[in-house]
Formats: C-alpha cells, structure tokens, sequence
C-alpha cells in the first residue's frame, strides 16, 4: 500500500484517533468496546509471546534443568511459528503495510528453527551451548518484538475486530495442535 495511511503505519506512528467523551465506540450484540474486542482478540498471541520469552529465561538460567527446558522451548517455539505463519501470515500476505515483511519473517523463522537444532546437538553446560543460547534469545525476542509493534498493529488496522478475533482464535487453536502433537501427553 502505498500513501500517507501506509507510510504512517510503516514508520510506526500511526495511531488510533482518540475517541470523544461519550462517543460510541460499543459493539452492538455484546456492548462491549471494540477497543476491548480487539485487545481480546489479540490476547493469546500476546500471552504466547510472554510465555516465548519467560521460557528463554528459565533456560538461560537454570543449568542442570537445561535439556528438558529446551525441549519444551523448542517445542513452544515451532508451536508459536507454525501457528503464527498459517493464521498470521496468510492474512499479512493480502494486508500488510510494509513491504518485505513477510520475507523478514520466513527467514527469522527459519534462522530461529535452525539456532535450535544448533542447540540441541551441543553440550547443555558447554560455552558453545551459551553462545547459541544467546544468538536465539536475541533472534526470537527480535521476532517477537517485530510481531508485537508491525505484525499485530498491521492487522488490528487490516481486518475487522470480528475477523480479528477469529484469527486469534484460530491462532491459539493451531498452537495447541502443533504443541500437542509435538509434546504429547
């Protein structure tokens, strides 16, 4: 998309208008806020960004827990992606505002994907361990600092708060399968 509305969103300065005292601003079945919708929409991808970043700490952290928690991260980790390139992206495809960002996210996908193998087949108390360990934690908070200020805003702005939160949900639902099938029990 080329224009003002485009360069706004790309430069990260486009905003909501803020809304009058009084203004309606409710969605008619529920009468809750759209701002609310929106938000609640976006709640299980935000919650997996957290629960992305709080995995990376335990394992940087806690040493002899190592092998377990990578592979439980791992496993959040491809879970998140995957969910992410087919709920997300598809929409990002037809809707996206900055050029180039889908081709961003395919490569720190597959970069990210790769840093894990890496790990997995190094010693957990080794310091190679500790610099892949470091390479990932900057790489996947990159990417989820760039889904939570371009991808999530490009989105709120593309699609209505009811398609929004079918994407969330379908989100969440293709997260759990692909977690599920990947540490079952």
């Amino acid at each position: 998309r080329t224009g003002p509305r485009g360069a706004a969103r790309r430069s990260h300065a486009w905003r909501r208008p803020e809304r009058a005292a009084g203004e309606h601003t409710g969605h008619a079945r529920t009468g809750r806020r759209r701002a609310d919708i929106t938000d609640d929409a976006l709640a299980p991808i935000r919650a997996d960004n957290g629960e992305l970043a709080a995995a990376l700490t335990r394992l940087g952290r806690d040493r002899p827990a190592r092998p377990e928690l990578l592979d439980d991260l791992a496993a959040r980790v491809v879970a998140h992606l995957c969910a992410a390139e087919s709920e997300l992206d598809r929409v990002l495809a037809r809707e996206a505002a900055e050029p180039g960002i889908l081709h961003r996210r395919n490569a720190a996908r597959r970069h990210i994907e790769q840093l894990l193998s890496r790990l997995k087949a190094v010693d957990p108390a080794g310091r190679r361990f500790a610099e892949l360990l470091r390479r990932l934690t900057a790489d996947l908070r990159a990417h989820l600092a760039e889904e939570e200020e371009i991808v999530l805003p490009d989105l709120r702005s593309a699609v209505g708060p009811e398609r929004l939160a079918e994407l969330g949900a379908a989100f969440e639902r293709r997260r759990r399968a692909e977690f599920a099938h990947l540490r079952p029990g």
